[in-house]
């Protein structure tokens, strides 16, 4: 999921580009891309025993998991003028 919330990012960074306008999806489109690489530096996927490193895998994964509605949240903001 990581992965594939890391390519909707880009696709909505790519197509934003040089627009006005569409502030939120571009911050929550660069801060799902962050976590998608932090999800995968940590190696979250092979379940970290280090309590800091399980911590910070949640703390990724939650981000991962809401980027698809709070990226379409802010496509509606942008096409709204907000």
């Amino acid at each position: 999921m990581a992965k594939d919330a890391s390519a909707l990012a880009e696709t909505a960074l790519s197509e934003v580009k040089g627009k006005q306008g569409f502030g939120t999806l571009r911050k929550v489109a660069m801060s799902t891309r962050e976590a998608a690489a932090q999800y995968a530096e940590l190696n979250c996927t092979s379940r970290p025993t280090k309590l800091g490193d399980q911590e910070g895998c949640r703390k990724h994964a939650a981000v991962i998991a809401q980027a698809a509605q709070d990226m379409r949240d802010g496509v509606n903001l942008g096409l709204t003028g907000r």
